[in-house]
């Protein structure tokens, strides 16, 4: 464990049953729209909706109020803090989004827009790299600069941050 990314072993994998298919979950409308993080206002990152049953399954695993999403990203996701106020994130990967994706772990700067947005890497550190595997439960620190690299597919996964 490090203070960037942590496998995790106390979340059930995902039922073969509860996995939809990209259209299936697409047709489930982004909740998510973020055309402001690609420079060319295309959004390469969308959020939706679970069914009722996954949601319940994960929220009894959790005692606080957790929002449980299915996550598709279709393109390299640039330097940033993710929006909210928590710092983990669960990720359960069913597909890495290509056979090199790494996510990055940058350090941080004096004036870095924390409460979320994307920025450069230059003047920056890396200081960790992951290559993460499908069908197994990892927690990230998303209020550590990091970015997800090499992408040449869609990367699916079932995401699980606190709510609010």
């Amino acid at each position: 464990m490090n203070k960037y990314y942590e496998a995790v072993d106390h979340l059930p994998n995902v039922s073969q049953s509860d996995i939809l298919n990209i259209s299936d979950i697409r047709a489930n409308g982004n909740i998510c729209p973020t055309a402001n993080i690609d420079p060319d206002k295309e959004s390469i990152f969308a959020v939706y909706e679970v069914s009722p049953q996954l949601q319940s399954m994960y929220q009894g695993l959790f005692d606080i109020e957790v929002n449980v999403r299915w996550q598709i990203v279709t393109a390299n996701l640039p330097l940033h803090y993710d929006w909210g106020s928590s710092n983990d994130k669960y990720i359960y990967l069913l597909d890495t989004g290509g056979d090199d994706v790494v996510t990055e772990f940058w350090d941080a700067l004096e004036n870095d827009p924390i409460s979320g947005g994307s920025f450069s890497t230059t003047g920056r550190k890396k200081v960790y790299e992951v290559k993460e595997s499908i069908h197994a439960w990892f927690k990230i620190n998303v209020k550590t600069p990091h970015r997800v690299m090499n992408i040449t597919r869609p990367r699916i996964a079932l995401i699980i941050r606190p709510a609010g």
